[in-house]
């Protein structure tokens, strides 16, 4: 039985446990993709992935720092209508100790510092 960590399109963390059969079923999947390079992604996923009208393309991620017992941190595309008090908030609310704010864009990213300063340009509009 082998357990893997899933990230998902909601910001969370799963896990799934695998055994022999879903891994072999795996592998036979990955060795077809490596096999056929040339394969095309339908249009309607396509679509799902394109941004809402009237937004600029641009993903905000809200990142959270965690002390204790372990130090580690977490991000999340934080929704377009959200500014960094909001992302604050929620860092409060989940026991966290810093937070900063961060542009994702088709060219690369601008990141804030801790503490929430806005990124270089702020071309999420956080």
């Amino acid at each position: 039985m082998v357990a893997v960590a899933l990230l998902c399109g909601c910001g969370g963390l799963g896990f799934v446990d695998l055994d022999a059969e879903d891994m072999e079923r795996a592998e036979d999947l990955m060795m077809a993709d490596a096999l056929n390079p040339q394969q095309q992604v339908p249009g309607a996923v396509l679509d799902d992935l394109a941004p809402p009208a009237g937004d600029n393309g641009n993903l905000k991620l809200c990142t959270i720092w965690f002390d204790s017992p372990n130090y580690w941190r977490e991000s999340f595309v934080a929704p377009q209508g959200w500014s960094g008090a909001n992302c604050d908030e929620y860092r409060k609310n989940q026991g966290g100790v810093w937070y900063s704010l961060t542009c994702l864009t088709s060219s690369g990213f601008q990141a804030g510092t801790k503490g929430g300063s806005l990124p270089a340009g702020n071309l999420c509009g956080w």
